[in-house]
Formats: C-alpha cells, sequence, structure tokens
C-alpha cells in the first residue's frame, strides 16, 4: 500500500491534538547553556539543625541544581544538602563523597525516613571526620528545591540515580571552592545502585575524575523482583520495594504499562498506604502487608510478566563497564536485597573486566574502618583489592544463572519494551488525554460516530421535495467526490492500493459538503449549525480511519507534537552541539542534531535533516570514526518522523544501551523537499533528490561528524519508498554504500505505469529512468563485490538466502519484473534472485505485520543488529545474513 493517505491522516491533526496535551514528560524544550547539568540554580545556609542529622559539620548549605532523568533525558532541579568539615582545607581542597541515601519508596515522605535517618548520620559523620565535603542528594523529585518545582522521583531507576549524584559533585564544586578534585560516591540500598551506576556513566556524562565508588548492599540485580512476584515470596520489604516501583512505571510509561495488571484485592485498596513512609502509619502498613495474598501482587499474565522483566533490566546492574575500582559490602541478612541478587550482578560486573574489592559480611555499613582504608588507597591513586577472579571462580551457579549475551535476530530475546507510546494499548489505560490511542480503542471510534450523527441530524428528513431532488443529488456529488479523489491519485501515481476507510469516509465528507450548500436556504439556524460542524468533523473522521491504517500518529499527545513541532530533550542544533563537545557532556542516550546542508550542486529545495549521535561518538573530540546507517522513509512524510512515529529514538537508544552506548551514527536525509512531493530519490522535474544525497547530504555529513568515508563503513535502511531508494543507492552508487535494509520497498522508481513514471519522473526521457531502474543498472555494471541486502516483507514468508555469485540468468526469470507491484514477497524474491546472480549477498526476511510504522519498526530493530555489525560498529558482533 502507497503512503499518500497519510496526508488526510496529518491534515486533521491540529484538531485531534485539541483533545489533550503532551505529557510533562514526552517532550522537553532542551535546555539552555546556562541550564545545563550540574549548574547551580540556588542555595541557602542551613541555621537550624535536625538533632537527628549529623553533627559533625561546621555548615551545611542547601543548593539546588540542574540534574537530568535517566528515564527520558528531560532536564530536572534536584537539590541537595551539602555538609562541610570543620577540620581545616587541605592543601588542594577537600575531596567530595557524594552520598547516596537508601530511599524506601517514590512518596515525598520517603526522601528521609526514620529508618535510615541514623545510618546516614553515621555515615556523613565518618567521612566528615575523615576531611570529606559530603554532598548528599534528595533525588530528582524528593526534597525541596529553592524554586518550588516539583516532580516525580523515578524510583530505582539507576541512571537518574546516577545523575543525580554525579551532578550535585559539579554543584558542590561551583558552592564551595576549597574542594578538590578529588570524589567518590558512595551509598546504601538505593544510594548503592547510585554509587554504582556513576562508576559506568561518569567518563561518558563528562565527570571522569572520580576516583571510586562504595556501594553497601545495592539494589543492582532487580530481575529477582520478578521472580518474587511471579512466585508469590516477596517478603513485607520487598513488598513496599516492589509497590514503589511499579506506580513509578505507571508515571513514566502512562498509557501503557498498566498498574491493574500487577495490583488486585488488599493491595489495591490500600494503594497509598503502601506507598508512603509516615512512621505513624507503620502499624497499619505492616498489617496490610501481612494481610496481602499471593495473587494480590502476582502479573496478571505471561505478557505482563515479560513487560516487567523488560522494564527491570533497563535499570539493573552492570548496564556497563565501571571506570574505576569499586567496593561492595553485602550480606545474607539483607531483607530487600538477597546476597544471591548481588552475586550475580557482581559476576556480570567481573565478566565485563571491573576491578572490584567484594566483602561479603553480616550487616554492612559505611562506617566500617575498611571504608576509610579503601578509600584513603584510592585517593592517592592507589591500588586496590581485586576479588574478582577468586569470587568468580566461588561463585559458578550465579555466573551460569546470568542472562545470555545477544545472538543473531532469528532467536534473540526481545529488547526492553519501548520508551515510546505503544499504537496498540487502548486509551482505557492511559492515565492523561496525551496518551489516547489515535489507533485503537474509543476515541477514534467516538470521532467517527459523532460524524455520522452529526450528518444524520444535518440531512434531516425534511420535506418531500428535499427528499426526492436535493438529498439524491447531494449522494450523487458525494460519489463523484469518490471518483475524483480516486482520479488524482492515480494522476499522481501513489497508488495502487488504498486503506478500505479511505472511500466512504471521501463520499460521506462530499455528502455532508453538499447537503450544506444545498440545505442551507430554509433551514433553521441549528441545523445550519450542524451542518457547518459536520464537514470538518467527515474531514477529521477521514483522518482518524486512514491513520489507524498506517499507524502514523499513535496517540493525541504524538498528533500534538506533530502539529506543533514540538521535539523531545535529545534534540540539538549544531551550535549546541559544539558547546557539548566543549564541555566535555557525554550523554547516557543519542542525541539528534538537526542540521542543514547545502544545495549549490543540487539545487534541491529540501528541509532541515537530522543526525543521530549514539554516546560512543561523545567518547573523544575529535570523533572516533563510526558507520553510517541512513534512514530513508516513506513518500509524504518528513525527516524526524522514523525517529518520532516509527520509534526509531527508541530503537537506536536501546541498541546503544545493550551495546555499552555503541551504535551506528544514523542520519535521515530529506529525499522529498516537502510533504507531498514525492521524489523517489531520483533526478527530475520533481527535483534532484539522489544528487541532493550523495553529492551533498553524504559528504556533509563525513566533514562534519568524522564518520567514516569508505563505502564498507556506510549502509541504508528504508522502507516503502525508503526501501526502494536504498536499493537504487546501493547498486548506483557502490563505491558509496556496502549494505542495505529494505522493507516493503518496490523493485524500482514508481509513479504509475511505466511510461507514466517516465513521463512524471524523468519528464519522458527513457534514458534518465533507465539510470535509475536497478534491473537495468545492475546488468549493465556487471558482478559487484562485497555487498549485501536485507530484504524485508511485512508478511510471514520463510526466511531465504540468495548468496551472491556470477550466474548469467535466463531471461525468463525475471520476464514479470513489475516496479509498480504491491506483492512484497514476490517481489522481494525477484530482487534477490537478480542480487545474487550478481555478486550481492541477499536474504528474504519476514517480520509480521502490515504496511504500517508499526511494523516496519519492527522490521528495523530486527535488522539492525545486523546491518550495525556488518558496517563494523564497534563492540557490535558481524553476524551472516538469516538463512545463510
Amino acid at each position: 500500500m502507497r503512503l499518500l493517505p497519510a496526508v488526510l491522516a496529518v491534515a486533521a491533526t491540529a484538531l485531534i491534538a485539541g483533545c489533550g496535551g503532551p505529557t510533562a514528560q514526552q517532550a522537553s524544550d532542551a535546555a539552555p547553556q546556562s541550564d545545563w547539568p550540574g549548574a547551580v540554580i540556588g542555595t541557602e545556609d542551613v541555621t537550624v539543625r535536625d538533632p537527628a542529622g549529623p553533627s559533625e559539620s561546621a555548615t551545611i548549605r542547601r543548593v539546588t541544581y540542574v540534574s537530568k532523568s535517566g528515564v527520558t533525558d528531560a532536564y530536572a532541579r534536584v537539590s541537595a544538602s551539602i555538609y562541610i568539615p570543620r577540620s581545616t582545607a587541605p592543601q588542594g581542597g577537600f575531596p567530595v563523597v557524594a552520598y547516596g541515601r537508601a530511599v524506601a519508596a517514590p512518596s515525598p515522605d520517603c526522601a528521609v525516613s526514620p529508618a535510615t535517618a541514623q545510618n546516614d548520620a553515621a555515615a556523613i559523620d565518618t567521612f566528615l571526620r575523615a576531611g570529606y565535603v559530603v554532598t548528599v542528594p534528595d533525588y530528582q523529585g524528593l526534597g525541596n528545591t529553592t524554586d518550588n518545582r516539583s516532580d516525580y522521583h523515578p524510583f530505582l531507576d539507576s541512571a537518574s540515580a546516577g545523575y543525580n549524584l554525579i551532578d550535585a559533585v559539579r554543584a558542590t564544586r561551583k558552592t564551595v571552592p576549597e574542594t578538590s578534585d578529588v570524589w567518590f560516591a558512595a551509598g546504601t540500598g538505593q544510594g548503592g545502585q547510585g554509587a554504582w551506576t556513576v562508576n559506568e556513566l561518569s567518563d561518558d556524562y563528562g565527570h571522569p575524575v572520580l576516583r571510586g565508588t562504595v556501594s553497601v548492599s545495592p539494589t543492582a540485580d532487580l530481575d529477582g523482583l520478578a521472580d518474587a512476584a511471579d512466585t508469590g515470596t516477596l517478603t513485607g520489604s520487598q513488598v513496599t520495594m516492589y509497590v514503589g516501583y511499579l506506580a513509578t512505571l505507571a508515571k513514566e510509561y502512562p498509557g501503557q504499562f498498566s498498574l491493574d495488571d500487577y495490583r488486585r484485592g488488599r493491595v489495591k485498596d490500600n494503594w497509598n498506604l503502601l506507598l508512603g513512609c509516615n512512621p505513624n502509619e507503620d502499624a497499619a502498613r505492616e498489617a496490610v502487608i501481612a494481610e496481602i495474598n499471593p495473587d494480590d501482587l502476582r502479573p496478571a499474565t505471561p505478557q505482563a510478566l515479560t513487560l516487567l522483566r523488560g522494564y527491570l533490566r533497563k535499570t539493573t546492574l552492570p548496564q556497563g563497564p565501571a571506570k574505576q575500582p569499586m567496593l561492595v559490602l553485602f550480606g545474607d541478612d539483607d531483607p530487600r536485597v538477597p546476597a544471591a541478587w548481588t552475586q550475580r550482578a557482581l559476576t556480570r560486573a567481573c565478566a565485563m573486566g571491573d576491578a572490584i574489592t567484594i566483602r561479603e559480611q553480616p550487616a554492612p555499613t559505611l562506617t566500617d574502618p575498611a571504608v576509610l582504608e579503601w578509600m584513603a588507597a584510592r585517593a592517592a591513586d592507589g591500588p586496590v583489592p581485586d576479588d574478582c577472579p577468586s569470587f568468580v571462580a566461588d561463585h559458578p551457579l550465579a555466573a551460569a544463572s546470568d542472562p545470555q549475551p545477544e545472538v543473531p535476530p532469528s532467536t534473540a530475546e526481545p529488547p526492553p519494551p519501548p520508551a515510546g507510546p505503544d499504537p496498540t494499548v487502548s486509551a482505557t489505560r492511559g492515565s492523561g488525554a496525551a496518551d489516547m490511542s489515535l489507533i485503537s480503542g474509543w476515541l477514534p471510534v467516538t470521532i467517527q460516530a459523532v460524524a455520522i450523527g452529526a450528518l444524520v441530524a444535518a440531512t434531516g428528513w425534511r420535506t418531500r421535495r428535499w427528499r426526492l431532488r436535493r438529498l439524491p443529488l447531494a449522494l450523487g456529488l458525494g460519489a463523484v467526490l469518490i471518483a475524483a479523489s480516486w482520479w488524482f491519485l492515480e494522476s499522481q501515481g501513489w497508488g495502487p492500493t488504498y486503506p478500505w476507510a479511505l472511500w466512504p469516509w471521501i463520499g460521506l465528507t462530499g455528502l455532508a459538503a453538499a447537503v450544506l450548500v444545498l440545505g442551507w436556504s430554509g433551514s433553521p439556524w441549528w441545523r445550519r449549525t450542524v451542518a457547518l460542524v459536520t464537514v470538518p468533523m467527515c474531514v477529521l473522521a477521514t483522518a482518524t480511519a486512514v491513520n489507524a491504517s498506517l499507524s502514523y500518529l499513535p496517540t493525541v499527545g504524538m498528533a500534538w507534537q506533530w502539529a506543533t513541532g514540538k521535539q523531545p530533550s535529545q534534540w540539538i542544533d549544531q551550535t549546541k552541539l559544539r558547546a557539548m563537545q566543549q564541555e566535555g557532556i557525554r550523554p547516557a542516550r543519542g542525541t539528534v542534531v538537526s542540521i542543514t546542508t547545502p544545495s549549490d550542486i543540487s539545487g534541491f529545495p529540501h528541509r532541515n535533516e537530522l543526525v543521530y549521535l549514539p554516546p560512543a561518538w561523545f567518547t573523544s573530540n575529535p570523533p572516533p570514526p563510526l558507520p553510517v546507517v541512513m534512514v530513508i522513509g516513506p513518500e509524504f512524510s518528513t525527516p524526524p518522523d522514523w525517529l518520532l512515529y516509527a520509534r526509531g529514538l527508541e530503537i537506536l537508544d536501546e541498541f546503544a544501551l545493550r551495546h555499552r552506548g555503541s551504535a551506528p551514527v544514523v542520519v535521515f536525509p530529506d529525499t522529498s523537499g516537502s510533504f507531498t512531493n514525492d521524489t523517489e530519490c531520483v533526478n527530475g522535474p520533481r527535483g534532484n533528490a539522489a544528487d541532493h544525497i550523495t553529492k551533498e547530504f553524504v559528504p556533509y555529513v563525513i566533514s562534519n561528524f568524522g564518520v567514516r568515508a569508505d563505502a564498507a563503513g556506510w549502509g541504508i535502511a528504508g522502507w516503502s519508498t525508503g526501501g526502494t531508494c536504498s536499493i537504487m543507492f546501493l547498486v548506483r552508487q557502490p563505491e558509496m554504500f556496502s549494505a542495505i535494509v529494505a522493507l516493503d520497498g518496490q523493485l524500482g522508481p514508481n509513479a504509475g505505469p511505466k511510461n507514466q513514471t517516465i513521463a512524471r519522473l524523468f519528464g519522458g526521457d527513457a534514458e534518465a529512468w533507465a539510470a535509475f531502474d536497478p534491473k537495468t543498472v545492475v546488468e549493465r555494471h556487471g558482478p559487484y563485490q562485497d555487498k549485501a541486502a536485507w530484504i524485508g516483507v511485512s508478511q510471514d514468508v520463510p526466511t531465504t538466502h540468495f548468496p551472491a555469485g556470477n550466474i548469467p540468468l535466463p531471461p525468463e526469470a525475471l520476464a514479470d519484473w513489475d516496479t509498480r507491484s504491491e506483492e512484497h514477497a514476490k517481489t522481494a524474491g525477484q530482487l534477490c534472485t537478480l542480487f545474487g546472480a550478481n555478486g550481492i549477498d541477499c536474504s528474504v526476511v519476514g517480520y509480521s505485520g502490515g504496511h504500517d510504522y508499526a511494523s516496519a519498526a519492527a522490521g528495523f530493530a530486527t535488522a539492525l543488529p545486523w546491518l550495525a555489525g556488518r558496517l563494523g560498529t564497534p563492540g557490535v558482533p558481524a553476524i551472516p545474513l538469516p538463512g545463510s
């Protein structure tokens, strides 16, 4: 199916978006440079001390600073307390400890609980007596910022805790000038998790002078929470931790994480009580926990359990190798984190090459003298014991139970769930207007039902003359509009198949317009008003029906984002990118840079284009020469569409996360110049799109982003028309590209039958058409070297591999070659037959779904490990084409 009908879906975006706006976490404007992580928003000295708090400080200072969420990468304001020791600062300044508190739950009253305050005070006093400045963040969403901003707390999210701790040190150095470059992170429970994460993030987040981290009973391996909930073996302390995590997920992923899949009975009835930490309610809370039935917290379905595991694995440690030595203390008497969970995390970290001093002992604490001894050795940049070899040898069961590494797509475990909205989730499960589904659920049905009701009311029974003369004429005009629309679409070559709902709604829209005009005279004011409203309602209903078939705009929030041009916080311009490089900022997720490329050679009027830079790109300045994937979307689209509506941003970030920040640079050129201009990536009357890509866009990316310039380091991925474009670029520019992923593409440029395609796309020049026809180009070129193609089909078809060779094909092998055919399984086989016979390694690979954004996203995610490995992405293993 061709994608012109998406025009109709987008035309009504602004009206659809009127139903609600995006949630706060969906998008946020990029912060200005003065508001970058670690920037100090406000400070105040504490004059009235808490008698139960630390007692060894000379001064306590409250600070509000900028950090960011590990869930959305949006900037957040966090508060912290800075404790300055009574001793005189040594030469070079006080070393700093970023202290992570143990937090029981995400509610504001859990920031500092009596159960942990005593331990916190003892640990902070221990560090103060040893001559450390101690900075204690309240974490995002907890504590009181100086500007009284409120936010939710991403409970148990390891990246958020790590960012908050690192940025607290940045803010402390700006607030307390008598500090040195030497710093540590230490904490217990969630604070221990945050300290561990600091060790993984510090270099990549632009604060590389860390000396080490100390974690006591860290909530590192959280996969066990899902097991315990499923088997009904959660301890009382784990119940509150589990409930807090579920509540956080519901806030982080509204509309796709349903709390009622995980809670019922006594838990649901006492939800707010279980989330709180008010000591006056402890007895009631403990009574409820004692009465909980295992089924009250058991995931409702295997799918719900799988979803939960996916989220837990996004925060479970390790996520990557540590940059400095670690000290980890744990015991077998922790009611929240069993020793076996910590052992699993340690085994995986050791396998990554981490240097860890491991102490397994009863009731470990940060006040243990061994902690200060270890820190003193690291402060002097001295060696500390690495217990990994002996620990792994003593814990073979922990190693055996580790998750398996990534394998080729045909057998790989699905990646964690996407951070973006799931278009298949009904809006009734959402928690805000922005998350209401435009694909399924009540909203699109209601829009269409209201439009039909309004049309019936506007038409009415009226007079005999109305029923016998004017109403038949109105019906005829509706039919004429259907025929005219068909003619127009076909005249532009935008066929041959369309969503079935398109035609009845075009007819009803024509009927509504005719009823408005023909029935205006003599109608009462209310009927005229209804008739006026009915026309845009029918246009809106047409848009929702077609949008549902394409999954273009999954939610109201996405529609609003499209209509307003609002962009996620990961979007920046090149000025901001240069500033990030100068400051040494190393984001944990990818960064999307908007670029303006030249057009002096092609004369092609294009829109801003995009470059996705993975975290690995920021590891040095100048950046490492990474390979590049060029992604081309369908006709009738914009460069950001693939990132936003096909989950491209989430897919790329998840891929980088699984490969320690490594992924290809992914670029998104503009091949059409405007939403309705279908160039098919050729040079012709609609614009010299091919010259723009090969002579302007690619050289610009190479010269401005330091990526690889050789063909072996460049690949293309495309869907629909983008798939066709990728095929053409591979065979026409073998000196520039080496591998492609073509999803539901066609056999060549298409704007109707061949004679019409030549006329519309090439101004009637048959030789110009031949220069872009893949079959003609391949036959003229002869055998290719070191090229590969993954041809995806949105159907359940068997995987078939066509090895590269040099085999003359009989004329009948490709006799029914049809560049207009939408039989994707058939054309994929024909294309691989042609490719395989001419030296291009090729596989036909099916992916379930249909010709829509959601299915294309799944196909791209499946093919990405192969394409990234094929192009030589650092840390990504090369795997063969499926079926080979």
